[in-house]
């Protein structure tokens, strides 16, 4: 046995000659080729689209964030096999490719359909991490760091400004964009300097984490209330330590149904601003001042407070009627 390095000597020092021969491409499998081959014809003849998308000029992104985000001008629309010249191409412009589409010179790079967000007008996209931000809101901590959450289909955002809360963004289904009520809508959170983005469905199933999504999304400012100054006969309802979202919001259904004023959420608390919570209210999250407090807070305020407190405990085991 020799080593690697001597065979490789003993190699390099021998004259191996292999005679070239001419054979049928039918019978050239495991041979190799003396010469490279070329074709005669320069096929594909450009770059071809993969997917369907928007080609844009990826330097055009180099300065852009999340806090940083750039409408791109769409110049037209470019099939497979259509011609894909244009005249003049300007900063920030971009072009719809379909997929096998022939990309056009000084356009090196796609962005996927499903990762685009259209304005009003379908005549600009929007190139930044929105969806990214706004996906991140099913995280609890994201939703507290930007104070922000979730509400889907057309009457919970109609009740919420109806209630007065304010819609940072309005995503709608592409598909729906000629619908009455959502084009109303749309003019209800523009009108109100909210925004409003043009998605395809994927995207609202993808943020919404279901799989028969509305086709309208709202992500809304949170709405926190201070402690009241006093209680005349208005109803409140203090939760310690609730967990389980479902249940606080189908509790906020249940205080809006009795006229309710406001909830006190105290201690560690399930985020009533979660996904789940905000389905199980149905809508009257809107409609009660909500409250966070710690237990030592609670009870100092409830000492100066002139009202009627009614707790209730609840037991593993049903009191005798000599313990009530």
């Amino acid at each position: 046995m020799i080593t690697y390095k001597e065979a490789k000597k003993i190699l390099i020092k021998s004259k191996i000659k292999i005679k070239d021969e001419i054979i049928n491409s039918s019978k050239s499998l495991n041979r190799i080729n003396v010469l490279d081959i070329y074709s005669a014809v320069n096929y594909p003849a450009g770059t071809n689209a993969a997917f369907d998308g928007f080609a844009i000029n990826s330097k055009d992104t180099s300065k852009l964030n999340k806090n940083n985000s750039q409408n791109f001008k769409i110049l037209k629309t470019i099939s497979a096999g259509d011609n894909p010249s244009l005249k003049k191409i300007n900063k920030f412009e971009a072009v719809e490719v379909m997929t096998g589409a022939l990309i056009p010179k000084n356009f090196d790079t796609i962005i996927p359909i499903e990762k685009i967000i259209f304005n009003k007008n379908r005549k600009f996209i929007l190139t930044n991490e929105k969806i990214k931000i706004i996906n991140s809101l099913s995280q609890r901590k994201y939703r507290k760091q930007l104070n922000l959450f979730v509400a889907e289909g057309i009457r919970l955002c109609k009740e919420a400004l109806d209630k007065n809360w304010e819609i940072k963004y309005l995503l709608y289904d592409k598909d729906k964009a000629e619908d009455e009520l959502v084009i109303k809508l749309i003019d209800q959170v523009i009108s109100r300097g909210g925004d409003a983005l043009e998605v395809t469905f994927n995207i609202l199933s993808k943020i919404s984490h279901k799989e028969n999504a509305q086709n309208v999304l709202g992500v809304i400012e949170q709405q926190w209330s201070n402690l009241p100054k006093k209680i005349n006969k208005e109803t409140w309802v203090a939760l310690e330590c609730i967990r389980d979202p479902g249940n606080l919001g189908t509790i906020f259904r249940t205080m809006d149904a009795v006229g309710a004023k406001g909830c006190f959420l105290i201690d560690e608390c399930t985020d009533p601003f979660s996904y789940e919570a905000v389905r199980a209210s149905m809508g009257a999250i809107f409609n009660i001042n909500i409250i966070s407090i710690n237990s030592k807070e609670f009870i100092e305020w409830r000492k100066e407070g002139l009202f009627t407190l009614i707790g209730t405990c609840l037991l593993y085991t049903s009191p005798s009627p000599r313990d009530s």
